[in-house]
């Protein structure tokens, strides 16, 4: 794996690059397992791989609206969506593994998927209030890789083990990147973080189900999270200002 840190106009936007192959080979074994770890597994996965695919379909949009946004911004979601797309390929090929689907077939569900941007309308309203919803995102995607690691990953070998650790170092550099882009571009609006992250937390929770956008991903996961998961993240965000 390679760490980098990108110069942009002054502001460090961190990234890394690594594959999926390097850790788990085309002809690896699936070593024999519980069956409701297993058919776990493969629940979640249904759910994971796609919610890293719907970082296409949101990046195009905001590519869509670039004159709104810095140029700071924009390299930094440039380099979000590698990554993210590089998230999609690892755990496709998990899935893939795991499952007995094809790869084929996982590209065209991924590709079918209708995204519903209008639930998240306040929430892509404007740069500001998209790093706060990416900190929020990212954040719990790294309390929740963590969980899955210890639930599932690991009784895969090393290998699976390896890429959800990875894959959760980048989610949290994610959120690094947009706290930094916060302090750098929009210091003047940090006491207006709190009540942002409140009022997404609250729309989480009133969702009916997840509209495919990436962001509010966890609403689909909140079966398995405690009840003050998001009190959880949103306290260790404002830790950070």
């Amino acid at each position: 794996m390679k760490l980098q840190t990108h110069d942009v106009r002054g502001v460090p936007i961190l990234s890394s690059e690594w594959s999926v192959d390097e850790f788990i080979p085309d002809d690896f074994q699936i070593p024999e397992i519980a069956p409701t770890i297993h058919a776990g597994f493969i629940d979640l996965l249904s759910r994971d791989v796609f919610s890293e695919g719907d970082s296409q379909p949101l990046y195009e949009h905001l590519l869509s609206r670039s004159s709104e946004f810095s140029l700071e911004f924009m390299r930094a979601i440039e380099i979000w969506l590698q990554d993210e797309l590089r998230h999609y390929q690892a755990l496709r090929k998990v899935y893939h593994m795991v499952s007995g689907l094809s790869l084929e077939k996982i590209d065209r569900q991924n590709k079918n998927r209708v995204h519903e941007l209008e639930p998240i309308a306040f929430l892509i309203e404007n740069e500001f209030t998209i790093l706060v919803g990416l900190m929020f995102d990212e954040m719990g995607s790294v309390w929740s890789y963590h969980r899955d690691i210890k639930e599932f990953y690991q009784h895969y070998g090393k290998g699976f083990a390896r890429v959800g650790h990875l894959v959760t170092q980048d989610e949290g550099r994610h959120f690094r990147n947009a706290a930094t882009l916060i302090k750098y571009r929009h210091p003047d609006k940090i006491d207006q973080i709190e009540p942002l992250l409140e009022k997404i937390s609250q729309m989480e929770a009133c969702l009916a189900y997840y509209p495919k956008t990436f962001f509010l991903d966890h609403a689909q996961e909140r079966h398995r999270f405690p009840k003050d998961f998001n009190t959880q993240v949103i306290q260790r965000i404002l830790s950070c200002f």
